[in-house]
Order: structure tokens, then C-alpha cells, then sequence
């Protein structure tokens, strides 16, 4: 077989395993997609892009600047291991100060994004997936300041995101009465 066939046969292939994810609702694609390729995510779209031929990376800047459709408010997603069902957790959108401690270390960030099972945390420093984190964040109207505990999910180049866990009940109604109190 030539190179040229094996090359024709490998995109064919690449073609219909690309269909199939494509028939998957947007929540899976994104799951399978950071299941694979876990912090190398945005090195290796990238470096699909620059493989593209020229007609195909044509066709993808047209596509990325044309105009996108609405998006709904924003959820958290939770995808149970046992159940083909995705539950969604309301989070609201905010701008809240945060003292982070890691380890040994602390360090200040802006919480942008608060639910009762998890935040995300802009700051020029991202811990690594993994890592146990204590955060020190007051909800408008608090008299002081909460301290929550988890763990850090993913890591951005705007920050992290944050799965709670141990949540004491009265923190955990704080949350959800701030999430119901902004517009």
C-alpha cells in the first residue's frame, strides 16, 4: 500500500470518529475532550490547527468569526459515573475577593463564578489538578468571611477552577441564598 493510501485511509478514519463525537450532545464532547487530553488541551488544539491544510484553517477562521448563536446562563455540570444524566447546578456570576492557601503558600484571586459545589478563581497562579486548597471569600452582606475547602479541578491560563467539598449546611445556604439573591 502507498503512503499516500495509508494517509487516505488514517483521515478516513479520523473522519468518521469525528462524526461520531459530533452526534454527542455539547456536554460529552467537552467531558471526552479533557478526559484525552487532560492539561494538554489548548497545545494540542493548537497544534491541530497549524496541521490543517490552508483550506481548512480558511473554513475554521470563517467559522470563528462569524456570528455565534446565544448562549443560555451559565451552569455547572455534573456528570454522575453511575447515571447517563446531567444534573445542573445553578452558579452565579460575581467578583468576589479570595484569599487561596496552598500548602504553605497564600495567594489573592477574584472568585468569578460561585455554586455550592464549586467556583472558579481568576489569579495569575494555577495549582495543579489535584491539589487540596483552603479559600477565604465573603458573600456581599456576610459579616465575615467564609472558608471553604476543596479541591483544584482544572487549570486555565485566566485562573482555576475549584470543586467544594465539606461544606458545612449554614455555607452551603449562604451560597445558594447569594445565587438566588443576584439578578
Amino acid at each position: 500500500m502507498e503512503a499516500g493510501g495509508s494517509s487516505g485511509v488514517r483521515l478516513d478514519v479520523l473522519a468518521r470518529l469525528f462524526a461520531r463525537i459530533e452526534e454527542l450532545p455539547r456536554e460529552r464532547q467537552q467531558l471526552l475532550l479533557k478526559q484525552l487530553l487532560g492539561e494538554r488541551l489548548r497545545t494540542r488544539l493548537l497544534q491541530l490547527i497549524l496541521d490543517l491544510p490552508e483550506e481548512e484553517k480558511e473554513r475554521l477562521l470563517e467559522q470563528w468569526v462569524a456570528p455565534r448563536e446565544w448562549e443560555p446562563p451559565s451552569t455547572t455540570l455534573t456528570l454522575n459515573e453511575d447515571e447517563d444524566r446531567i444534573r445542573r447546578i445553578p452558579r452565579s456570576s460575581c467578583r468576589l475577593r479570595a484569599i487561596c492557601v496552598v500548602e504553605a503558600t497564600t495567594f489573592d484571586g477574584v472568585v468569578t463564578d460561585i455554586s455550592p459545589t464549586g467556583m472558579f478563581i481568576q489569579s495569575p497562579r494555577s495549582p495543579a489538578p489535584g491539589t487540596p486548597i483552603r479559600v477565604s471569600v465573603r458573600l456581599p452582606g456576610a459579616e465575615r468571611a467564609m472558608i471553604l475547602s476543596g479541591t483544584v479541578q482544572r487549570g486555565e491560563d485566566t485562573g482555576f477552577a475549584v470543586r467544594l467539598r465539606g461544606l458545612p449546611p449554614d455555607q452551603e445556604q449562604a451560597i445558594r441564598r447569594f445565587i438566588d439573591e443576584t439578578p
